[in-house]
């Protein structure tokens, strides 16, 4: 065999071992590529109610800020989104819509895209791609809203009659402290203070984060019910709660 001939057929073997790894490669990225489409379609956000709805869209404008590659051009109870990745851009561009799904509740859809053909490369180096950054963006938001809500403490007064503190209330979730800054935070967030309540004449506001009730640490809403439900009535007692990141100390008389 002439070595012109050799070198031809050794040029042709290499070509073919590239173009099979080549394929290779692309069928582990599609393969990979479905699976986080899979779990994209599974894991998209939900809120169940007003409250839920508001703490989720204000991750979600939160996460835009963060990861986006782009600011934000346009913010509105229904939309969130950056300017357009063009001429041939590898960073992400991102959209978020709220569409109801009935019954009073949203799922958040987000789209992630850039303008290269050959795929995005997020600047946020924690995503290989478009479709981690979504998937990030769907465990974010999921997580984010009062989904340990809780219902209003009340204890037995002197007559068997239940006497309401009168709030809802859940705890204070890791995307909550994150957006506060306070990552190690723990508490009992207030929801809603019902009028002319024991909590509403002692000045419990809206947005408030319990931490303590009568020198008792308060870390969950579990803690503030068992509190409240072990306090007699006719007692006067303290709190201790965070507004604004600012503490206030409150009274309240059961």
């Amino acid at each position: 065999m002439s070595y012109d001939k050799e070198k031809k057929i050794i040029g042709a073997l290499i070509t073919f071992a590239v173009l099979l790894s080549t394929a290779e490669f692309a069928t582990a990225k599609s393969a990979e590529t479905l699976a986080k489409q899979a779990e994209f379609n599974r894991t998209i956000p939900i809120c169940t109610n007003e409250k839920d709805c508001t703490d989720k869209w204000d991750a979600a404008q939160l996460w835009v800020v963060h990861h986006a590659d782009f600011k934000i051009q346009t913010a509105t109870n229904v939309l969130i989104e950056t300017y357009n990745a063009t001429n041939g851009t590898t960073s992400l561009a991102v959209r978020v819509t709220k569409e109801p799904v009935g019954g009073g509740q949203y799922k958040f859809l987000v789209n992630v895209w850039c303008d290269n053909i050959f795929g995005c490369i997020p600047n946020n180096r924690n995503f290989d791609d478009e479709w981690d950054a979504a998937l990030d963006f769907n465990r974010t938001v999921g997580a984010a809203g009062q989904s340990n809500q809780s219902t209003d403490p009340a204890q037995t007064n002197a007559t068997g009659g239940k006497l309401r503190f009168g709030v809802s209330l859940g705890d204070v979730t890791p995307t909550i402290a994150t957006m506060l800054n306070r990552p190690d935070l723990k508490g009992a967030v207030i929801g809603s203070v019902s009028a002319d309540s024991i909590a509403d004449k002692a000045g419990v506001k809206v947005g408030d984060i319990l931490v303590a009730f009568d020198g008792r640490v308060i870390t969950s809403a579990k803690d503030l019910q068992e509190a409240v439900a072990a306090t007699q009535v006719g007692k006067s007692i303290s709190l201790s709660a965070l507004r604004a990141l600012k503490e206030v100390t409150l009274n309240a008389s059961f």
